[in-house]
């Protein structure tokens, strides 16, 4: 995927408030969830833990974790999972 430099400028005007939150926006957070998940994917940390293609075994190790009497924390999970979630929240609310 390429770099989304169109995406971060049109995020850049609506953060500074040069535009209004519209499709444009939504579509930008999109492309850009889209780079930031297929960067992280691709990182060694993130394929220590899992992939996107499993999401259902991070939710069980996260599951996991809180039952724990040994509370561990595993970041690597909670940030595919939050970025799995804004990609399914993001894609729905855009169609």
């Amino acid at each position: 995927m390429n770099f989304p430099a169109q995406s971060l400028l049109v995020l850049l005007k609506f953060a500074k408030g040069d535009i209004k939150f519209d499709q444009s926006v939504i579509d930008a957070g999109l492309e850009v969830l889209r780079y930031a998940w297929d960067m992280f994917t691709q990182s060694s940390i993130f394929n220590e833990s899992g992939s996107k293609e499993n999401i259902e075994d991070l939710l069980v190790q996260a599951l996991d974790e809180g039952q724990s009497t040994v509370k561990t924390f595993n970041p690597a999970i909670w940030v595919t999972i939050g970025l799995w979630v804004l990609e399914k929240i993001l894609a729905r609310v855009s169609k």
